[in-house]
């Protein structure tokens, strides 16, 4: 998918889902590589690149193997022009941010943010998750390539390119809630004894 704004304006923010044709694709690669006066900046986004290159999964599962497999989600990898980002926001699950080209700046907020409060900043009318007033105090960062961020769940953030050309991949560990676990749990539990799992309540 490809995200686009026009820097300075949070309620500009426009998604444009893929699959791009392989025009489209070489055409936006060499837009977003080299400087142009274009008003919008654009961010590629594509998700679960690690099961597309099996050297990046190999080498995801080779970092991060003190972390149980089934916390391992996907890699993503977001390629912008300078000023481009996808906006402030929160994520449901741990994130290593690795700055592979270019250099971005994040703006990272110091404390979790609740769902409620996601829901009362979030900026309504667009088609992708950003935050407004999202943070009273925030840690700010400049990440050049080899340099990795660690963010936990629900802490708000913001990264903005500095640079044409700037590729940053996320690797993302689920970090399910305490609901999502009894849920699970307990799906797991009827679907182990479906006999008793479907008989009904009685007075008798």
């Amino acid at each position: 998918r490809v995200i686009s704004h026009s820097p300075g304006d949070d309620s500009s923010y426009e998604l444009t889902w893929g699959p791009l044709s392989d025009a489209e694709f070489h055409g936006w690669m060499a837009k977003v590589t080299s400087p142009n006066n274009n008003e919008q900046r654009e961010t590629l986004v594509v998700n679960d690149i690690d099961r597309f290159y099996p050297p990046l999964a190999d080498w995801i599962h080779d970092t991060y193997h003190f972390l149980p497999r089934w916390r391992m989600d996907d890699g993503q990898i977001s390629l912008a022009e300078q000023s481009g980002g996808i906006g402030p926001h929160v994520d449901n699950y741990d994130v290593f941010l690795i700055q592979m080209s270019g250099t971005r700046a994040w703006q990272v907020g110091r404390k979790e943010l609740s769902t409620k409060e996601e829901m009362d900043r979030m900026i309504e009318g667009l088609d992708v998750r950003v935050l407004e007033n999202w943070a009273s105090e925030m840690e700010e960062w400049v990440l050049q390539p080899g340099d990795m961020l660690y963010l936990p769940p629900r802490v708000a953030h913001c990264g903005t390119a500095l640079s044409d050309g700037c590729m940053t991949l996320s690797v993302g560990c689920r970090a399910p809630s305490v609901s999502d676990l009894m849920s699970r749990l307990a799906e797991n539990f009827s679907g182990s004894i479906e006999d008793y799992a479907t008989r009904r309540y009685t007075d008798a």
